[in-house]
């Protein structure tokens, strides 16, 4: 950004930029489709394990906890590359794929279309390398095409 003279300490670059945060559509609030589909947000939802579940994350924003960070304290800010959230968890009998909010229904009369999410799971092997790890949550974001 273009170094402006008239900013002073304490003012706010959102409003002299005129920024606007990103705010992604939520899962749930987009229409799930009766077939797969390789678009993100688009595929069955399976209903949740019974017996376990995965607990829900979420990163807290600065304003929460902005009074932690010290005057003179050095901050490093980074840049969030934006993907979609993927969990994948062997229960010992089949793997699990879940999204942020979804669990996700692979596709077993058309293995080769199946949603982003399995998509990842097939291709990275995920079923056979999580098999011997028994209800350990394999966690990640993925970005590019999604």
């Amino acid at each position: 950004l273009p170094l402006n003279s008239k900013l002073k300490e304490g003012d706010s670059m959102v409003e002299h930029y005129g920024l606007k945060k990103f705010e992604e559509e939520e899962e749930e609030n987009i229409p799930q489709k009766k077939s797969h589909s390789k678009k993100p947000h688009i595929g069955l939802c399976a209903k949740p394990p019974i017996g376990w579940s995965v607990p829900h994350y979420d990163i807290e924003g600065i304003r929460k906890y902005g009074a932690l960070i010290l005057l003179d304290e050095e901050v490093v800010i980074t840049l969030k590359i934006h993907g979609s959230n993927f969990l994948a968890c062997h229960d010992g009998t089949r793997l699990w794929v879940k999204s942020r909010n979804f669990w996700k229904k692979k596709n077993e009369e058309s293995p080769d279309d199946q949603d982003f999410w399995w998509d990842v799971a097939l291709r990275y092997e995920l079923e056979d390398k999580l098999r011997k790890y028994p209800r350990l949550a394999f966690s990640a974001e993925m970005t590019g095409h999604v």
